[in-house]
This record gives structure tokens, C-alpha cells and sequence, in this order.
């Protein structure tokens, strides 16, 4: 519980809780993001070239619908689906910089209202 009385504790508890989010996700996430670092060119290889949200949406619902169906493990990483999946996704709601937002949100549509 923060102590009301420390000047840290009165900012700190206005910050989003990381504790909450469990570690060993985090940690299996960071493991199929290097998987990804060495497959595919390096760290954040995904801000050095465009890349369409679709490409990673569409992974991710892959990667999902084999986990709903049974399937824990990638065939091909042997990593977990819901990691990679966590991966997918962490990429798409990363906060680009403004003159870069484009490299990710190429392909995606804007609901029309």
C-alpha cells in the first residue's frame, strides 16, 4: 500500500502498475521478440521498414486460433502461441514516434462512422 505521506509514493500510485502484469509473460514475450530479432534482422527490425498492422494482426489471430485449438507451442519456435500472440500485438500498440506512425498503421482501415 503507498504511504499517502511520501512525495513518491503520491506519484508513483498516478503511474500504470507494471507489477500487476505477470512476469512470466513478460518474460515469454521478450523471449519470442528476440526469436523474432534473429529471424527476421535484428532488434526492433519492425521500425526500420514499413510494415502493414495487418501482417501483425493476422500473426497474432494465427497464433491465437492454433492456441484456442490445443496447440501450446509453436511448431516452429517450440515458444508459446499466447507469446507470440503478446509479441504481435505489443507491436502494433507500441506508441511510434509522430513521424513514424505510418510504418505500422499502413493497412489498417479507419472506421468510417
Amino acid at each position: 500500500m503507498a504511504d499517502v505521506t511520501n512525495p513518491k509514493d503520491l506519484l508513483g500510485i498516478r503511474k500504470p502498475p507494471l507489477c500487476l502484469v505477470p512476469a512470466s509473460a513478460n518474460i515469454q514475450e521478450a523471449v519470442v521478440l528476440a526469436l523474432g530479432a534473429e529471424k527476421y534482422g535484428g532488434i526492433y527490425n519492425w521500425r526500420q521498414r514499413p510494415v502493414g498492422a495487418a501482417t501483425y494482426v493476422s500473426a497474432a489471430l494465427r497464433h491465437l486460433a492454433q492456441w484456442f485449438d490445443g496447440e501450446d507451442f509453436d511448431a516452429e519456435s517450440g515458444a508459446s502461441h499466447l507469446a507470440h500472440a503478446r509479441a504481435c500485438l505489443g507491436i502494433c500498440s507500441m506508441p511510434a514516434p509522430r513521424e513514424t506512425w505510418w510504418m505500422i498503421a499502413l493497412n489498417r482501415e479507419r472506421a468510417v462512422i
